[in-house]
């Protein structure tokens, strides 16, 4: 027994011995980052067994070129510095308040550099640079620390992963929103911040983390979450995400946000119910000047020309931003490491690139298209690193660029311009104001589903819900659309309607809860990867989100404000109204659980594995029924059948849905737009089988019952003859 305790001890001492000998490597970091050392990048290199950090400064500082003489016999100027050049830091980490780095020494170590052992976390860190005898100058280099405004942080240790990414074995459903927005509206704010001075105690980050806010979205068919996360010039206690695209610190998660350890625990708590956090990344609009030492002051003490700014940009729009030089090879790979970073620290499996058009118009009116270089170099490094992480894309006049096409994996693809333009047309611009125009919706449907490029789709694009007069000067065919939810386009739609004659006021909110449902059902029906769409659409949000508080994700099912409008526009009561606006929340969980369950994905190549098609459309009725066959699954091929019109179709006069002959077995009942009548007009679960056509001549047809602007979606019982 002596024999063998004396063996556990000498165990533990060796044990103990190797650990002070040697550093560990920072919990989090090894294991999220296996063989990813940046080299443009500050970044932590160990974590030591006192728990302080060992860290790795690094500060990019590049030298006009312009500067050289003549046939220079000196190397290349992205391996040389400017005479009398200087670079320091500040990390209070022994009695000198500033230390010198190291100026860099070739294509092995191109920035200037320091290793700093010992650091306690979140210990402030400085930079500041000088040519000559010129004044100290701040510099806030970009890294991979923790950062609010100008100053850098030491990171905190990170936490354990618990939960893997969710694997994309099903469609997407996707709620474009806001991480303050989702805050704000829950449980009456009781977590939101009164102001951003809060969020420097408890990050927004931290006050998700207090709610069941990821297990109540799962329960709702959401897969994922689009956010903008990068540090901005936005409040983001005030809810305008048009601030949010206002960025610095290229790739840098917003300090509102929280920081590293509080952003990769709520990415970690939204897997483990499923849902992905897909951030919204910005290239084009980095605001000038934010604060002391920003990328966009640094300039060539030769030339006076900045060393990060393209001043030539063709400025597609122009917030008062500027754009990357990507002419430069270093910056463009201090872009890629830093955004390689960002992906791989947190473990996302889809980012979200803004406004692509911009970075590719940039350079335009130019001999060389550096915006494709660049976005090719990313794209290699995002396969080489990153395999598995899906890539989509805002991209419109572009979109056919073939550096664009390789780039992004998934088209944001809205195909609201048709959908919108004719399910909300204001009934005067109509041929018949009760009934759109069937044959323009199915002929851009068509066009749709013949792409052969894998996209997202939205019923309508983000941009239309803001009023901007680029936008309206680009697409002037829609200007009455711009700005208003979808409900408040229906609601315009039915007032009109009202002033005609045509709709009682008392079925005013019926009329735009139909409107609505069938605009994003049809939408989502037509997808077969990522079906996305924004806040308002299940709570019937009226207004435009150019008001800021209409980004407020409304949780009960209506906001209070718009309880009264309703009452006084329809005569209804109060009671009556919330019901309505929770039926229609719960018929859109319900259609968008029937799209996941349906619409299988491989989960290797993330090909979609149904292929939807316009299976009959009748234009005099304004009806349509899409077939989503599963050459896989048999069984779960559906048939959605849309009545966009204003007719009724009932027991005395049947509508005859015509079916391939390969489906002759019956169909379920899985959805049923009036199931919540009572009675009912089809229980789920009822199965119809197929009959003789009595008005179509079709030898095998499906009767069915359907109401105005209603749909309903059924699920194929056998197998193919």
């Amino acid at each position: 027994m002596a024999d063998f305790a004396n063996q556990v001890l000498e165990f533990v001492q060796a044990v103990r011995r190797e650990w002070q000998a040697e550093p560990i490597a920072p919990e989090g970091y090894s294991n999220l980052l296996p063989g990813f050392q940046p080299r443009y990048l500050s970044h932590v290199k160990a974590v030591n067994p006192d728990r302080s950090l060992t860290l790795m400064l690094l500060v990019y500082l590049p030298v006009d070129q312009a500067s050289d003489p003549p046939d220079s016999p000196i190397p290349p100027a992205s391996n040389r510095t400017p005479e009398g050049a200087q670079v320091q830091v500040e990390a209070a980490v022994n009695q000198d308040p500033w230390l010198p780095l190291q100026p860099p020494t070739g294509e092995d170590q191109p920035c200037w550099h320091l290793e700093i052992p010992s650091v306690s976390p979140q210990s402030e860190i400085q930079f500041r640079y000088r040519f000559g005898s010129s004044d100290w100058q701040p510099i806030v280099p970009l890294s991979t620390l923790d950062s609010v405004y100008g100053s850098s942080y030491a990171p905190r240790l990170a936490p354990p992963w618990h939960h893997e990414a969710p694997p994309y074995t099903h469609a997407k459903v996707l709620l474009e929103t806001t991480l303050e927005g989702l805050l704000a509206g829950y449980r009456e704010g009781k977590f939101a911040p009164k102001d951003n001075q809060e969020l420097f105690y408890d990050s927004i980050a931290d006050r998700i983390l207090k709610t069941d806010i990821p297990g109540k979205l799962s329960e709702w068919a959401i897969d994922e979450v689009m956010v903008p996360v990068c540090s901005s010039v936005a409040n983001r206690a005030y809810l305008d995400p048009k601030f949010n695209y206002l960025t610095y610190n290229f790739v840098h998660l917003d300090w509102q946000i929280g920081d590293a350890v509080s952003f990769q625990r709520l990415v970690d708590q939204f897997y483990g119910y499923g849902i992905n956090i897909i951030p919204d990344l910005i290239f084009a609009h980095q605001v000038r000047n934010p604060f002391p030492g920003s990328l966009d002051q640094h300039r060539s003490p030769v030339t006076g020309q900045p060393f990060f700014v393209d001043e030539e940009a063709f400025l597609f729009r122009d917030y008062g931003t500027w754009m990357f030089d990507l002419s430069t090879p270093e910056v463009r790979r201090i872009l890629i490491e830093k955004l390689l970073f960002f992906v791989k620290r947190f473990r996302l499996k889809t980012i979200r690139i803004d406004y692509v058009d911009g970075l590719i118009l940039q350079y335009c009116n130019r001999e060389e298209n550096y915006a494709e270089q660049f976005i090719r170099e990313l794209k290699a490094a995002l396969r080489q690193d990153c395999p598995d992480v899906l890539a989509l894309g805002e991209t419109f006049k572009v979109a056919g660029n073939e550096a664009v096409k390789d780039f992004i994996d998934v088209f944001y693809a809205p195909i609201g311009f048709t959908l919108v333009e004719e399910l909300y047309k204001p009934p005067t611009k109509m041929g018949r104001p009760l009934y759109p125009d069937i044959n323009l919706i199915v002929n851009h449907a068509e066009d749709v589903l013949k792409s052969p490029r894998r996209e997202a789709y939205y019923a309508q694009l983000h941009d239309e819900t803001w009023y901007c007069q680029h936008i309206v000067q680009g697409r002037p065919y829609v200007p009455w659309a711009y700005g208003g939810h979808p409900a408040q386009l229906a609601k315009n739609q039915g007032e009109e309607l009202m002033e005609m004659g045509l709709l009682e006021p008392s079925h005013l909110l019926d009329y735009v809860r139909r409107t609505v449902r069938n605009a994003e059902a049809l939408t989502m029906f037509l997808a077969s990867l990522r079906y996305m769409f924004v806040p308002g659409v299940d709570s019937l949000s009226l207004g435009c989100l150019d008001d800021p508080e209409q980004w407020k994700f409304i949780w009960q099912g209506i906001d209070r404000d718009h309880v009264k409008e309703w009452e006084n526009l329809t005569g209804l009561s109060r009671a009556s109204i919330i019901e309505t606006h929770e039926q229609h929340r719960s018929d859109m969980v319900q259609l968008r659980h029937i799209f996941r369950r349906f619409t299988h994905i491989n989960g290797e190549t993330y090909e979609p594995l149904v292929k939807p098609l316009i299976n009959h459309f009748d234009p005099d009725a304004s009806l349509l029924s899409l077939l989503r066959p599963n050459p896989q699954f048999l069984q779960d091929t559906l048939l959605i059948v849309f009545n966009f019109g204003d007719k009724t179709f009932d027991q005395s006069a049947l509508y005859e849905i015509p079916i391939p002959p390969e489906f002759q077995d019956p169909w379920q009942v899985l959805f049923d737009g009036e199931s919540h009548e009572s009675p009912p007009t089809y229980p789920e679960g009822q199965i119809l089988s197929l009959t003789q056509g009595q008005y179509s001549n079709q030898e095998k047809v499906l009767q069915v019952r359907i109401a105005p602007r209603s749909l309903m979606v059924f699920k194929y019982q056998g197998m193919p003859a």
